[in-house]
């Protein structure tokens, strides 16, 4: 793709490391992504379901052996600093973990994205908002919030049926 080009020429961190709130079906998408996505790596799933967040590793493919639980934001720097990704169902500590760059919330739950979002911000990290509730009530206000913390805010694109008809039929067919 062509992103990557751009990556190479604008990329300054080798390696973008990511944390996932929400192991639900997108942000499973964004874990299985990672193998095949050069400069992104996913270092935390966080997920209500203990299960789910682990289980996004396995639909990934990443080996067993390079995953681990952690409660902790403090136990999840150890795993990390040893080459683990984690596994956690509190995603109250991914703003936390000083390795992840980007928080990408997708719990689908606009209250609890507002907060993971607003965490993430005061902690310095980038957010990535999955989470169209959140970010169709309160997104400018996030985003504001971002600015003047020196970090990004961003809506991302994903499913949304508005995209397809958008790419199959063209700006001048809707007009």
């Amino acid at each position: 793709m062509i992103y990557h080009h751009l990556y190479k020429k604008f990329a300054k961190k080798d390696c973008v490391r990511a944390g996932i709130i929400g192991a639900g079906a997108y942000g499973t998408a964004i874990v299985t992504q990672d193998p095949h996505t050069p400069l992104l790596r996913v270092i935390a799933v966080a997920d209500i379901s203990r299960a789910a967040a682990q289980g996004a590793y396995v639909k990934a493919g990443i080996a067993a052996d390079t995953v681990a639980y952690a409660a902790t934001a403090v136990e999840a720097e150890a795993l990390i600093a040893q080459g683990k990704r984690i596994y956690t169902d509190r995603p109250e500590i991914v703003a936390d973990i000083k390795e992840v760059d980007v928080v990408c919330e997708s719990t689908g739950s606009a209250e609890a994205s507002v907060r993971f979002a607003l965490d993430a911000i005061r902690n310095g990290k980038h957010v990535a908002m999955i989470t169209k509730d959140c970010d169709a009530t309160v997104g400018p206000i996030l985003k504001k919030m971002a600015t003047e913390a020196g970090v990004v805010y961003t809506p991302v694109d994903g499913d949304q049926h508005g995209l397809l008809i958008q790419f199959t039929n063209g700006p001048s067919r809707l007009a």
